[in-house]
């Protein structure tokens, strides 16, 4: 089923806006002993080049978020909010996603915001998702965690849904996916994906979790979840595969957003899993680079010698704090058997 979230401009001074903006300013300044408001004022997105959108869930206002311009090229995130009983549905991501889609219309390069120490989630959200850690550029907190993300060039549809394939989409994927790995049959790449047919895509929406995103209605990218045992990788961590954007969507974002919903809508949230890993060849002239600027990391190699050359099984730690707690577990386990 599709996620009934939208994400869309509104007036800063509507009812739902300033309410929001209020339960915001209230828990921040519960949190920081101020009050609340981090130097945002509604008058900041009431100029050209700036914005206020809310979420809604079936109509009902869920959260928050603003866009002001810090300079020619460079945007500002303000008021990321959403509210308690609907954190961890993905709402911060798709408001941050469209932040980003404004911001890239309006021309920025680039987008940076503020957050505290106070609010560990909210910064790991960002760092899932692309942003990296600058110098405090604003306020006079004694302690700022800033950041900052480099936009595309291409601005990323609004009208954008996540969902699991059905059996009626099984045309549409096989348009996607084969006109998505181009490369990977010139590089002759034995990938099943690559030279799958009607059929296989079927297979695969029938045995696995075959996510897509859609854009104005349109199917422009694929993720699957594997539900089938690993054979290759010895592995109990989740794996996705048949990853692929159609060409008319590459270089917008759009992979980028599926990727980062499934870390974390499916496999941080859904799942409770601490990492996911994903396979790539090191032939391929970008996907090894692309997957580890995204926060991959390789930890086992092989050449199954079957022409496809040296293949790398990546690992992307989701929620560090489980990931350790399941690290410590394995070894406490392995001890007692020891000792035995």
């Amino acid at each position: 089923m599709g996620i009934s979230l939208t994400v869309n401009m509104e007036d800063i001074r509507s009812a739902d806006s300033e309410l929001l903006i209020r339960e915001l300013s209230e828990q921040l300044g519960a949190l920081y002993e101020s009050d609340g408001t981090a130097g945002f004022q509604p008058s900041d997105v009431e100029v050209p080049r700036a914005a206020f959108v809310v979420a809604r869930i079936d109509g009902f206002p869920v959260g928050c978020g603003a866009l002001r311009p810090l300079d020619a090229a460079s945007g500002e995130v303000k008021r990321m909010y959403t509210r308690s009983g609907y954190r961890r549905q993905g709402v911060a991501q798709a408001i941050l996603a469209e932040l980003e889609r404004l911001a890239a219309a309006f021309g920025y390069r680039s987008l940076k915001l503020q957050t505290g120490p106070k609010q560990p989630e909210a910064a790991a959200l960002y760092e899932r998702v692309g942003y990296y850690r600058i110098p405090i550029f604003s306020g006079n907190w004694d302690q700022v965690l800033a950041y900052q993300k480099d936009l595309p060039s291409h601005p990323v549809s609004a009208d954008v849904q996540y969902r699991l394939a059905t059996p009626d989409d099984a045309e549409r994927l096989l348009d996607v996916i084969y006109d998505a790995y181009v490369t990977i049959r010139e590089l002759e790449l034995k990938w099943p994906a690559a030279h799958a047919d009607l059929e296989q895509i079927r297979d695969n929406i029938a045995k696995n979790e075959c996510y897509v995103l859609e854009a104005d209605g349109v199917i422009a990218a694929t993720l699957t979840l594997s539900k089938e045992p690993l054979v290759r990788w010895d592995s109990d961590l989740p794996f996705v595969k048949w990853f692929a954007v159609h060409p008319e969507y590459q270089g917008s974002g759009i992979g980028t957003k599926l990727l980062n919903w499934v870390e974390e809508a499916i496999i941080c949230d859904k799942l409770g899993a601490s990492a996911l890993t994903l396979a790539t060849a090191e032939k391929h002239p970008w996907l090894l680079a692309m997957y580890e600027r995204k926060g991959y990391e390789r930890i086992r190699s092989v050449d199954h010698g079957n022409g496809d050359g040296t293949m790398h099984l990546l690992r992307k730690v989701v929620n560090p704090e489980l990931f350790e707690a399941d690290l410590l577990a394995k070894k406490g386990h392995v001890e007692a058997q020891q000792l035995t």
